[in-house]
């Protein structure tokens, strides 16, 4: 995605901003956490996994990946929350990479949920 860092310091910086890191603290643990990810086969997830397989290969210093899983109930198509399976699957393949993986984040948004009243939204969000 398109943001300061990489229009100001290329697309190196990540990679750059590990190293930099670990030659400040060498026994800091140092984790790439990453947002919509959870979930296994989507384009995001893909192209997150292609990146750190090739960060790895290049012996880039990141051990753990955190997924923020900010979910929406109400979500559809894109924004559809991945299934328990889809997010075991991926958690699985990230590891193959050798890294730890943690959930980071987790948020379930409910507001969108015309029609249930709070109780109800709160319900839903504990069942996710």
């Amino acid at each position: 995605a398109e943001n300061q860092f990489l229009a100001k310091l290329g697309p190196s910086y990540i990679e750059e901003a590990f190293r930099v890191a670990r030659h400040v603290d060498s026994n800091a643990n140092l984790i790439l956490n990453e947002n919509r990810v959870e979930g296994h086969g989507t384009v995001k997830s893909d192209a997150f996994y292609s990146f750190l397989e090739s960060a790895v290969e290049r012996n880039v210093p990141i051990n753990e990946v955190g997924l923020q899983a900010h979910f929406d109930a109400a979500g559809r198509g894109d924004r559809r929350i991945p299934s328990p399976w889809s997010i075991r699957k991926n958690i699985h393949k990230l590891g193959t990479l050798g890294l730890k993986v943690n959930i980071s984040e987790m948020d379930v948004r409910t507001a969108k949920l015309d029609g249930f009243g709070l109780a109800e939204r709160d319900e839903i969000a504990a069942k996710i």
